[in-house]
């Protein structure tokens, strides 16, 4: 590597370099070792002292010489899980979708899942990512105790934001990944946490990036710090200040001790998860990835008129009982919309799409092992719909909505449990919505008229097409 044509470089005081770019093919989620030779008697360098991944070190003193060249372990004698000098690599793609970067704290850095072993929660993230229609990368900006306002020793998120997240190549959204904890645990209010949470979307705002809030997760506070948090994670789900929001409480706290961690995810300090908590982690954020691809609709007051997958996720959000293998599963199935499938067989299980519109209408599959949902609107009365098929069908119309007051407005799907005396299973199995609002003109609309006489007009793209017409 060189940087402006030399081999060697000095790095100023509080500054950064960047190198010239190189010609090295890299594949996704492949490692890559960086060799960096320094002469000076360990001098002072910023580090990530808990990288999840080990380095290898000739000498911190320098007196081994330049071994950047060896390809033997040999002069390699000391070793570590920090990271010295590096902060990022910039890789160069033909088709970029954008990056979410994610901020926080330690369990944004990986803290106590297994070393080596790329356990983390964006390496959840990052494998579902890599095999799906939208591949953006996600940056890991996770600072082992810091806090998101000033304090505690640290800069906090809301002097790091800019420098470490918003300047990143190509970014798309900023996700705040259940950063806050350590302010909570610190002494400061639910009100000064607020305040610098509000401080941070407007630098994000300001530069045109989308910001994602993820809620505060259980660290075994009692009292006033439990009160403070409780607080901190209602504005996240209710004020609509952030963009959207991921709800990672939900996702990993114990159920009848809703301050805790599930005992299966904690690492042991009812603080920061183990591996499979790093994978219920990620999930949660999979399972509403959609909020980091919304590409329709005002994400403030829900999706826009359209018609949105399954997992598409955006804005799609399940709400489902960790732990348990038949609670909403997603996968790829070539028969269903835009060939992929989410299921639940637990009851209460729920699904939630917020949109802006006056109609919303349900696609989804029938089998003779499916049982039966619930739909509602707003919180009113339920509606049973049966997914039950005697012969297995996909792209099914299951369900419209009432023509609805334009604005914003929030569909449910819940899994009932219950079944009809023919089926074998409680199986539901949403596949997409179609979202409908002023505005939107289908392409059968008597206000459209066509000009020619190879125009054809038929409804063979249920659910692919707006009210399922083509022309």
């Amino acid at each position: 590597m060189t940087f402006g044509g030399q081999q060697t470089v000095t790095i100023p005081a509080h500054g950064k370099v960047i190198s010239d770019p190189i010609t090295f093919t890299v594949n996704g989620q492949q490692d890559m070792a960086v060799s960096l030779y320094y002469a000076d008697a360990n001098p002072a360098a910023t580090s990530k002292p808990s990288s999840r991944t080990t380095s290898y070190c000739s000498s911190l003193a320098g007196s081994a010489g330049n071994r950047t060249n060896d390809t033997a372990a040999t002069a390699f004698t000391t070793s570590g899980t920090w990271v010295r000098w590096v902060s990022a690599v910039d890789v160069y793609q033909s088709d970029p979708r954008g990056a979410i970067v994610t901020l926080g704290s330690s369990t944004t850095e990986g803290l106590n899942t297994t070393i080596n072993q790329n356990k983390r929660w964006q390496d959840v993230v990052a494998t579902y990512l890599l095999g799906s229609s939208n591949p953006k990368s996600i940056v890991p900006q996770g600072v082992s105790g810091d806090t998101v306002c000033s304090g505690n020793g640290m800069n906090g998120g809301v002097a790091r934001v800019t420098r470490e997240a918003l300047s990143m190549a190509n970014v798309s959204e900023v996700f705040l990944s259940s950063f806050g904890g350590n302010d909570i645990s610190a002494g400061p209010t639910a009100n000064a946490v607020i305040a610098c949470y509000q401080n941070i979307i407007n630098q994000a705002r300001a530069a045109g990036v989308r910001i994602i809030g993820g809620t505060l997760t259980p660290r075994g506070l009692t009292s006033t710090p439990e009160s403070y948090r409780q607080q901190v994670n209602t504005w996240i789900r209710t004020a609509g200040n952030f963009d959207a929001f991921v709800d990672l409480d939900a996702a990993v706290r114990n159920p009848s001790a809703p301050a805790n961690w599930l005992p299966a995810y904690d690492s042991g300090d009812n603080l920061h998860p183990n591996d499979a908590g790093a994978a219920a982690w990620g999930q949660a954020v999979i399972n509403a990835i959609g909020v980091f691809n919304a590409s329709g609709g005002n994400s403030a007051n829900g999706a826009g008129p359209g018609v949105y997958d399954d997992m598409d996720y955006w804005p799609f959000v399940y709400a489902g009982t960790p732990g348990n293998a038949n609670s909403w599963i997603h996968d790829a199935a070539p028969n269903c919309y835009a060939g992929t499938r989410s299921w639940s067989a637990v009851t209460n299980d729920d699904v939630t799409v917020r949109f802006y519109g006056t109609q919303i209408q349900l696609y989804g599959v029938k089998k003779s092992n499916f049982g039966i949902g619930a739909v509602s609107i707003d919180g009113g009365a339920e509606t049973n719909i049966d997914f039950y098929a005697a012969t297995s069908a996909g792209n099914q119309l299951l369900w419209t909505s009432p023509v609805l007051p334009n604005g914003p407005h929030t569909f449910k799907l819940r899994v009932t449990g219950t079944r009809n005396a023919s089926s074998s299973g409680n199986v539901i199995e949403p596949d997409a919505v179609v979202i409908g609002g002023p505005g939107v003109f289908d392409n059968l609309d008597s206000s459209i008229a066509y000009s020619g006489a190879g125009w054809l007009h038929d409804a063979a793209c249920v659910p692919n097409c707006h009210k399922g017409t083509r022309s």
